[in-house]
């Protein structure tokens, strides 16, 4: 979205995450952040937990939240930042212009190396840190993130499309990214009941297209 939207408001039709930037961006989403969060382990409390039945859905209703709650908090911070950044922040210099760009871009990774641990729970539960230092290698992957980025802001220049940002710069960056947590709890706390009637087609579809895909696995092909 943020993409679409930049590209089509630009009169060049540049976007404001550039091509090498989106290759990062699908790294550490599609593989690192995946890798880490396949290798957290079950909490004992998983235990207490009543086994679902075979008609429950694959994507629950707390995961529907987090999806879409996440997904409109990050869409408008950064669509924000990119077309009333300079405004807020009274940039007019084409220095302070391209730290701004820089700071979208580095505001979005953020959000999402902070959205990792709403990502840890499943359930409506506030506990993100639960079991966390039973797994190094979550920790070691986020260590990981969160290294390559701050290097790709200081030296990635020309090659990413990103200019050095101050120390306030930063901040605004990373207090954008961390406010994806308490956003993440605002979310837990609306009943499921009443969003559940909306997803349920949405339910119906993703398990229509599953029972399709078991019965002709060509499916996925096409």
């Amino acid at each position: 979205m943020l993409t679409m939207v930049s590209a089509i408001a630009s009169s060049t039709e540049k976007s404001v995450l550039t091509a090498v930037q989106l290759m990062w961006i699908n790294l550490f989403q599609d593989t690192l952040a995946a890798l880490a969060l396949a290798t957290d382990p079950p909490a004992p409390t998983i235990l207490d937990k009543k086994p679902d039945p075979r008609s429950a859905p694959l994507i629950t209703i707390p995961m529907w939240k987090m999806i879409f709650g996440q997904s409109a908090y990050q869409v408008a911070i950064t669509l924000i930042l990119h077309f009333g950044g300079a405004t807020i922040l009274n940039y007019h210099t084409d220095h302070e212009l391209a730290q701004l760009q820089t700071i979208v871009f580095n505001a979005y990774v953020w959000m999402n190396i902070f959205n990792m641990y709403n990502s840890r729970r499943i359930d409506n539960k506030f506990d993100i840190l639960e079991g966390l230092h039973r797994n190094w290698l979550f920790i070691a992957i986020t260590t990981i993130m969160i290294g390559v980025q701050v290097l790709l802001i200081f030296v990635g220049g020309e090659t990413f499309s990103v200019t050095r940002l101050t120390g306030a710069q930063w901040a605004i960056s990373v207090v954008l990214g961390a406010l994806c947590i308490p956003f993440g709890f605002l979310m837990h706390l609306i009943p499921d009941e009443l969003l559940g009637k909306w997803f349920q087609p949405v339910d119906r579809a993703i398990e229509a297209l599953v029972r399709r895909v078991r019965r002709s696995p060509s499916v996925i092909v096409m």
